[in-house]
């Protein structure tokens, strides 16, 4: 997949040795909602999590907590026990994710568990978080508080009050976006800190800021003594945790094919205006503005989309991986192509859009969905949910006679909706089974709504969308075009790297389509923070960015003193030691301390991460050619290094005495192949090169004849001869 378009540039970069910033305290860490989603207990955090990385968290459940709970401390990593009280009641808890809900995205680990469940409100309630018996060491020293809040949608928020000892400070915050293991603070990010707060009583307050777009969750409190947390790099794919994070990218130059490859799905396209309420007016805003892509078919497998609800099972996404940048709120979309209807009868429809709904069939089989007045189905501005359970279920339902041919049809269908804010979904279900038994298809979707005002069972809604099996479309094909991503720069990534099992965290661009899409991804201002475990040497290497290509220039830094990483814009990979590849001792040279330490690495079978020169996953012969040839610019021969292999060398190694003796030689010593001994196969191996009193290797332009090899090897045979007289 990786195409590298631009020759090789290895930037030698400063590598300081980062100030880590951490819990290096005392602290209060209260996770909420630890049961959630609905009693999975999935919120359990069971280690380092959170802006600081504080290890130990008291998991507090349910909505209501009496200060029964016994509360610790963390203490420098360490828990010990408090005499801290806390109480708490809200209205209920929920959850970022499996609740109909999804804002968190991160990986299956303690940040994604500190950041699932929360503290709930309705449109007027009010949480309270009452912490007593705060230690003096903290009370008097003074503290930072961190709240966590996380919404379960997006664009809504609350407002949050901390009362201590010098009064009440006020601050507020909306969810803007989904987490995904960055801590973002501030306003619009997903914690707030409130700083230098004292004394040994503390009261949080939180609420909905707008009772029409309610809520003010608090996923977590944390009370740090002051100063004493500050927040860690934010780590890709998590904190100790490996794997590959995507960044969403702007998709650009788009190249398409004819139209006319008729595919499962309909035709969708996006436009960037708000909901207008109405059809003409969606009519209006599809000739008159230009959709924020090309139209495309499909949404990556499933025609509907859950927005900011939870998907509805399958492979059903939040949004279409083709519409980028992504539309969350004020967006309109339509739909076309054609429904299989396979039986003739009373069909019935509903609708899981918020907001606008408009859904035309051609009953008729004029070729025109909507063209008479009878054609369109469902023609609704009020929204609901994607299960219907909200706003009474909206308007979004209907029945429809519908009369085909033996064997089923092919009919014209048209999808409008519009989004003006707050939650948004586009979903369209029915009621037809096409896997039920013949005669029993057709009112044979189970959980599927009997009026208006029915919502439809979770577990039921994957069975009841009307399926990419049953819509049809012409599109035409994406042949190229350019995905442009940009890497964090306001704050450190963390990349963890392990050199014993020869893993890491990657860092790539988001890419529905490989086969026609070109990724960059610009890291110029970044800093990329390694975070080493294991035996790691030098020479040590790993792949952490993931792109066609890479521009720019960042800082690499290291959590280990002493480590110094070189990043290889070229590759995207990260090299243990001044830069200088087969250097495994970290000497500045390439030298025979180096190709012992691969012979060494050769019996072992790795680590593949530093001894690995040819990225085939092994360590073995062909890496030593790789060191020898390629790195020293040598030859297989050259006992003593000096770029030639000539008569100098056979008295060195014969001199050594374990020319087939079994005893474990070197290179110096005649071990060219790596296998750690003397043997005849050593000379094999250099005498293959025909390098033998040719000079260096740079100054030879071919390889020599085969007549120079048999009196090179004449030449061999005169010295074991004189070895053997001696």
């Amino acid at each position: 997949m990786l195409r590298i378009k631009h020759l090789a540039v290895l930037l030698a970069l400063a590598c300081p040795t980062a100030a880590l910033a951490a819990n290096s305290g005392t602290s209060i860490a209260l996770n909420f909602g630890a049961d959630e989603p609905n009693g999975a207990e999935e919120g359990m955090v069971n280690g380092a999590a959170g802006v600081a990385g504080t290890k130990n968290w008291n998991n507090l459940i349910l909505n209501i907590g009496d200060g029964s709970d016994e509360i610790f401390l963390d203490v420098g990593g360490q828990a010990q026990t408090s005499g801290v009280s806390v109480d708490w009641d809200s209205a209920n808890t929920w959850s970022t994710d499996g609740r109909g809900e999804d804002t968190n995205n991160a990986p299956d680990a303690n940040d994604r568990a500190l950041m699932l469940g929360y503290l709930d409100t309705s449109d007027v309630s009010v949480t309270q978080i009452n912490i007593s018996g705060i230690p003096d060491s903290l009370a008097t020293g003074g503290y930072d508080v961190f709240v966590y809040v996380q919404n379960g949608v997006l664009n809504r928020g609350g407002t949050y009050t901390v009362s201590d000892a010098t009064g009440s400070h006020e601050q507020s915050n909306i969810t803007t976006t989904i987490f995904d293991g960055t801590y973002i603070e501030g306003e619009e990010g997903n914690y707030l800190v409130y700083r230098g707060l004292s004394g040994s009583d503390l009261t949080i307050e939180a609420m909905a800021t707008d009772t029409t777009l309610f809520r003010g969750p608090v996923n977590a409190v944390e009370i740090c003594q002051l100063n004493a947390c500050t927040a860690l790099p934010n780590a890709v794919f998590g904190r100790d945790n490996i794997g590959d994070q995507a960044v969403t990218g702007d998709r650009t130059n788009p190249v398409y094919g004819p139209a006319g490859d008729s595919g499962p799905g309909l035709v969708q396209e996006w436009f960037a205006v708000g909901n207008p309420g109405n059809k003409g007016a969606i009519d209006d805003i599809a000739n008159n503005n230009s959709p924020v892509v090309a139209p495309f078919r499909n949404a990556s497998g499933t025609t509907w989309w859950s927005g900011s609800d939870a998907p509805v099972g399958g492979d059903m996404l939040n949004y279409p991986d083709e519409v980028q940048p992504q539309l969350v709120d004020n967006y309109t979309v339509r739909l076309t192509g054609e429904i299989k209807i396979d039986e003739s009868g009373t069909y019935r429809f509903a609708d899981g859009v918020d907001d606008y709904t408009y859904l035309a069939i051609d009953l008729d089989k004029s070729g025109v969905a909507g063209d008479d007045p009878s054609e369109v189905l469902i023609d609704d501005n009020a929204w609901t949910g994607v299960y219907r359970a909200d706003n009474g279920g909206g308007d979004g339902w209907a029945e429809a006679d519908i009369d085909v041919a033996n064997g089923g049809e092919w009919l014209k269908i048209e999808f409008n909706m519009g989004e003006g804010g707050g939650g948004d979904a586009g979903i369209v279900y029915w009621d037809y089974d096409p896997n039920a038994p013949e005669g029993q298809r057709i009112g044979g979707g189970v959980g599927f709504p009997d009026d208006t005002t029915m919502s439809i069972d979770p577990a039921d809604a994957e069975f009841l969308l009307i399926p990419s099996t049953h819509l049809r479309s012409d599109a035409a094909p994406l042949l190229s075009g350019d995905i442009k991503a940009k890497a964090e720069t306001s704050d450190p990534l963390q990349f963890d790297v392990n050199c014993t099992t020869n893993q890491s965290d990657k860092l790539s661009v988001d890419n529905p389509n490989p086969a026609a899409y070109t990724t960059y991804l610009d890291v110029d201002g970044s800093t990329f923070d390694i975070k080493s475990t294991g035996a790691c040497v030098n020479g040590a290497s790993f792949k952490i960015v993931d792109a066609n290509n890479i521009t720019g220039t960042p800082t690499i830094t290291s959590q280990t003193a002493g480590q110094n990483w070189v990043f290889n814009a070229a590759t995207g990979t990260v090299t243990l030691g001044g830069g200088l590849t087969g250097d495994y001792d970290g000497n500045g040279q390439l030298d025979l301390a180096d190709l012992n330490l691969q012979a060494a690495a050769m019996a072992n079978g790795g680590p593949a991460a530093t001894y690995d020169l040819t990225n085939d996953g092994l360590v073995n012969y062909d890496d030593r050619l790789a060191w020898v040839n390629t790195l020293k610019k040598t030859w297989m021969g050259d006992a003593n290094l000096d770029g030639e292999f000539n008569t100098t060398d056979f008295v060195s190694v014969f001199t050594s005495g374990k020319f087939e003796t079994g005893a474990a030689a070197d290179w110096s010593e005649g071990d060219w192949s790596g296998d750690g001994l003397f043997t005849s196969a050593d000379f094999v191996v250099a005498f293959q090169e025909g390098g033998y009193e040719q000079g260096t290797r740079a100054a030879v332009a071919a390889v020599p004849e085969p007549s120079s090899m048999v009196l090179a090897m004449l030449s061999l045979f005169g010295v074991l001869g004189l070895t053997r007289r001696r």
